[in-house]
């Protein structure tokens, strides 16, 4: 399968600080991988707390739905244990991210689920 979208113009203009990473949806344990993946910038010096808003707006998530995502940073394809992160002060930008490393956002998949 194919998958395109339009290239946000952030990630066009990306500033020199800021960096692109990888994003997969998971459900608990990385084996349960589902959705599309997709790229996301991570601005300097942004708190997760607002990180986590541009992420909602982003997938199109209601608030209540939004709430039950869980942020970590994840290595996709070694499955290991996922690194959460619930400091709403957290800065990405700050992560010393190898090249590995991914943004994970654990929650289940009501999609697949109402499908079943």
């Amino acid at each position: 399968m194919l998958y395109a979208e339009e290239i946000p113009k952030e990630e066009v203009k990306l500033c020199a600080n800021n960096r692109i990473v990888q994003v997969h949806h998971f459900t608990r344990k990385l084996l349960h991988l589902h959705r599309i993946p997709f790229k996301f910038v991570i601005k300097a010096g942004e708190l997760l707390s607002t990180t986590k808003l541009r992420l909602q707006t982003r997938l199109g998530m209601n608030e209540k739905d939004f709430s039950k995502v869980k942020i970590a940073i994840i290595q996709a394809l070694s499955y290991t244990k996922p690194h959460y992160i619930d400091d709403k002060n957290f800065i990405l930008s700050d992560y010393k991210w190898t090249s590995d490393e991914c943004l994970g956002l654990d929650y289940i998949d009501i999609q697949s689920i109402s499908l079943e």
